[in-house]
Parts: C-alpha cells; sequence; structure tokens
C-alpha cells in the first residue's frame, strides 16, 4: 500500500493523505529532504535502477532533478548555498548537485574506500 509514493500525515486530524506517487518501479527511497520553498527532493537507488534525486513541487509533480551515476544516493542534505551534497551508495563518493541538477564529484571514491 505505501509502497513507491509520497503520503502527508496530519497530526491534529491523525489522517494520512496520498501526496504523490513515487519513482520507477524498482527503485527504492534512501535519503529525504525539504529545502525552504516546500520542494521535495528524495534520493533513490536500487540493484535494478540507476540512482536519481527526483524533485517535488508544491502541487506533488515529480520531476527528475538528477541522474546519479551506479546505484544511487545514500544520503543527501543541503549545504548554506542550496546545492545538494550527497553520499553516493556506490562507488562511495561525495557529490554534489547545483540548483540546475548538474552533479559534480568533491570526493572521489578512491580517498574513502581505500584500506589504511
Amino acid at each position: 500500500m505505501f509502497k513507491n509514493a509520497i503520503y502527508e500525515y496530519d497530526i491534529t486530524t491523525d489522517t494520512l493523505t496520498h501526496f504523490a506517487d513515487g519513482p520507477e518501479e524498482g527503485a527504492s527511497f534512501h535519503s529525504m529532504i525539504v529545502d525552504d520553498n516546500g520542494e521535495i527532493y528524495i534520493g533513490t537507488g536500487g540493484w535494478a535502477t540507476e540512482g536519481r534525486i527526483h524533485k517535488y513541487n508544491s502541487l506533488g509533480t515529480r520531476q527528475n532533478f538528477a541522474s546519479i551515476s551506479e546505484k544511487g544516493v545514500e544520503g543527501i542534505t543541503l549545504d548554506e548555498s542550496g546545492n545538494i551534497i550527497g553520499v553516493q551508495r556506490l562507488p562511495g563518493g561525495i557529490i554534489q548537485v547545483d540548483s540546475l541538477g548538474v552533479v559534480t564529484e568533491i570526493v572521489d571514491a578512491q580517498f574513502i574506500n581505500r584500506d589504511t
């Protein structure tokens, strides 16, 4: 019932309302943030799909905002400039996604996934 969808919960009325359909079949939610404008960003990935960051506006309309190499992004946050910072699921680097959806690797996975 709740797979691949976003719901809004109203604590005062104890009601759950469908807000928007989720991403493509086979993807799974890994992280979510909401910016100051109320737009929702969801990091996805899965063994069957390429990772993406999906953007939802206040009406629940979904946009494929950024494609992430390999298997997606595990955690995302916003920096002080409004860029999304995320940790790639595989290979494990740290990325930045700007307001246009352009992905830049800011820490190469080889510096994170090496034996010391």
